[in-house]
Formats: C-alpha cells, structure tokens, sequence
C-alpha cells in the first residue's frame, strides 16, 4: 500500500494456503523443445605409446551416400566425448547448416572449405532443391 493508505489497484495480496494434493495441472504444448547444446572443451586422446599412431578412419562409403551414424561414430572417435553428447552437437550442427543453405547464405567452413550456393530451385511443397559448389583449402603445403 502506498503511504495514504489508499489501495493500490496492482497490488495482489496472497494468502498461504495448503498444498491441494488432488490438484492435477493439465498438459501444456510449447511447441518443439528447444535443444540446449553444452559442448565440452576438447580433450585430447593419447595413444598408448606402445600401439602405433593410426590414422583417423575415413567417412567413406561404396554403398551410397554417407548416413549420420557414421559421420558420429568418427566424432565420437576423433574427440573422445561421449557418443550421447557427440549426437546433440552433431544434430545441432546439421540444424544450423540447414537453417543457412535453406536461406540461401554461403559458408566459409574450414578444414572443410567455402560453400557457395550456385542456384537454388522451388520443387513443391515447400522443398528446395539446391546446387552448390565447395573449393576445398589448398593442402598441399
């Protein structure tokens, strides 16, 4: 209350009360949940210095394209995190990079290279098809 003891209109008194413990909150729909990406510092993987150093395993595939199970299982070796949280980073990652090839922005993506989008193309129902070109980093130093 202000100092003339007048009430104020936005002020709401509460009272305390007891827990109803029949009481049954009705589910509420928020939409898609947000993903929350904690992305730990890198921790470098020592090899036994009995075993000899082996190259990181190549993402390569005869059998068509490259699936996301493959592309994790080498983050997951390559960095030494958990393969749970290999998966949110990856996800996001592939998230994001859709989010700028849907909206037309090139990327500049080291060790990978620059990605630039030569046309898109509208082919119903809201689908794009894009064509792209990558100029890889030149590596022959």
């Amino acid at each position: 209350m202000a100092d003339n003891d007048t009430p104020d209109t936005n002020t709401v008194k509460l009272k305390p009360g007891k827990p109803n413990a029949k009481a049954k909150l009705a589910p509420v729909s928020t939409g898609p949940k947000p993903v929350v990406v904690s992305v730990p510092q890198a921790v470098p993987v020592s090899t036994p210095k009995s075993a000899p150093a082996s190259a990181p395993k190549a993402v390569v595939s005869d059998d068509g394209p490259v699936k996301k199970g493959p592309i994790l299982d080498a983050v997951v070796e390559k960095s030494g995190i958990k393969r749970s949280d290999a998966k949110l980073v990856v996800e996001a990652l592939f998230e994001v990079m859709a989010d700028k090839l849907i909206n037309a922005e090139d990327m500049q993506l080291p060790p990978l290279g620059k990605l630039k989008i030569v046309k898109t193309k509208d082919v119903g129902k809201g689908a794009k098809a894009i064509t792209l070109k990558l100029r890889t980093p030149n590596t022959s130093e």
